[in-house]
């Protein structure tokens, strides 16, 4: 009895190490960082170290814990276990760290704990190339319920990556088995979240607030009010989709109360950012660009340069819609020119595009071409989520002012047939608009009427009532000239 009670009293005490360790790091990391990474499966391993340690030392790294000093706790277990002092230095110094991480998986690349830290850093920077060469190396190795709970996680965010959407919920939804199962409260939350978000491109908008809720409530419970902010932008992402503007913009307004006051000025900028894009949405120019432009400089401050490559992107946006051309080139150029810097190829399709469409409203034809050329270029090097058959239909608008109908012919039903593989109806209804315009210019009647019979098809599939009455009175005004 007495050795039973001897092992119940150590495993009690090594759970309030874990817990206590747990809860002291994250309401540090959440409070002092806007990126980065996180996990408490990281923070366990550091704690089930801690434990290991005399007495003595358990008191000494306590009260580095204490004291928020997570460099000094580092550097106690550099000599003693390399993967998990690199890994948790790098919630609060990820360059050193993840150059160091870099350097052991050289010579121990089969290191399963480097492998997925070093998986969570290249996720946090966006660096898709990377993640995926850390996947395909996890799944030759064999791990344990917790790692392969990280594992199912990182191969989501790839799948996301490439649009993979059906492929990316599997793997988020067996990721969150385990660590509901191992109570990895703060990665479970992020799972549910994550999941949200794959709901919430893939327009299926109920399941999409549903996992939103689950994550704001579990992040509510750890008193995480940073997180919760996080979930709540992600929320008012949603609700802008469903055209909430309203909803949309309170919650916005909550989450850069909440960024504003722990200082966290990237955050706050990337709310600022939102606000701007959901201005554009209602039409209220001067608006959005007061608060892009607020964006813009608080990036700037920052030194981040995908922060800033957003706003660029929508301060061209901006000026695209009020018809001032020649500013929304700069601006777009000046997006494209951050974006590459920090490798968001997606961004870098979008901000190409406006620029393209710049061009050709300034009647630079040949140069709106060429860059409609380069992103088609990008779009094949790199995923990006770029709907390429608007790169296609653009050019095909380009071939109709140039006067050649061929060509532009050839290209607007290339759109047409990736449009209607997508499902994107409108834009096929508008691609057969603009394939009557050309048959009508060539004096080909019968086909221009035919062309118009399949826009309207494909505008009743999406149920544009806007379009379908602009369609229907084109046909109608062809057919009075056709009885005359």
């Amino acid at each position: 009895m007495l050795g039973i009670w001897f092992v119940l009293k150590s495993n009690l005490r090594q759970k309030f190490y874990r817990d206590y360790i747990l809860r002291k790091v994250a309401q540090s990391y959440f409070y002092l960082n806007d990126k980065g990474i996180f996990s408490s499966y990281i923070v366990l391993k550091i704690a089930d170290l801690i434990y290991a340690e005399s007495l003595k030392n358990q008191k000494i790294l306590l009260s580095y814990i204490n004291a928020h000093d997570f460099k000094s706790v580092t550097d106690f277990f550099i000599n003693k276990d390399k993967v998990s002092a690199y890994a948790f230095g790098a919630f609060f110094n990820l360059k050193e760290n993840k150059k160091n991480l870099q350097q052991y998986i050289k010579q121990n690349f089969k290191d399963k704990s480097a492998l997925l830290a070093l998986g969570l850093i290249y996720d946090s920077e966006f660096n898709k190339n990377k993640l995926k060469q850390i996947v395909k190396s996890l799944q030759e190795l064999k791990l344990n319920k917790a790692q392969n709970g990280i594992k199912y996680y990182l191969t989501a965010k790839s799948e996301l990556s490439d649009a993979d959407m059906l492929n990316a919920s599997v793997h988020t939804l067996k990721a969150i088995k385990i660590f509901k199962k191992y109570n990895c409260f703060y990665e479970e939350a992020e799972a549910y979240a994550l999941l949200g978000e794959i709901y919430r491109i893939s327009a299926v908008y109920d399941l999409a607030q549903t996992m939103f809720d689950t994550a704001l409530k579990i992040y509510d419970c750890l008193d995480n009010e940073i997180k919760s902010a996080q979930i709540k932008a992600l929320k008012a992402m949603l609700c802008v989709g469903q055209e909430r503007f309203d909803e949309a913009d309170s919650l916005f307004s909550q989450s850069k109360k909440t960024f504003k006051t722990a200082k966290l000025t990237l955050s706050e900028a990337e709310i600022i950012n939102q606000q701007a894009l959901l201005n554009v949405l209602q039409k209220k120019y001067s608006k959005a660009l007061k608060y892009a432009t607020k964006a813009l400089m608080l990036h700037q401050k920052c030194k981040n340069i995908s922060g800033e490559a957003f706003s660029f992107e929508i301060i061209a946006l901006i000026y695209f819609y009020k018809k001032d051309y020649k500013t929304a080139l700069e601006n777009a150029q000046n997006a494209m020119i951050n974006y590459l810097k920090s490798k968001n190829y997606s961004g870098f399709a979008d901000s190409v595009f406006v620029a393209a469409q710049s061009l050709f409203e300034l009647k630079e034809y040949k140069k709106a071409e060429n860059m409609c050329r380069e992103l088609i270029d990008t779009y094949e090097k790199h995923s990006t989520c770029f709907h390429i058959a608007s790169a296609y239909s653009l050019l095909g608008l380009i071939y109709i002012k140039l006067k050649d109908f061929n060509r532009a012919t050839a290209l607007f039903k290339k759109s047409v047939n990736l449009e209607q593989c997508n499902e994107r109806y409108t834009a096929a209804a508008t691609d057969y608009t603009n394939l009557a315009l050309i048959e009508k210019k060539l004096g080909n009647k019968e086909n221009e009427l035919r062309y118009l019979d399949a826009a309207l098809e494909n505008a009743k599939k999406q149920g544009d009532d806007k379009l379908i009455k602009i369609i229907k009175e084109q046909i109608k005004k062809q057919t009075v000239l056709d009885n005359k």
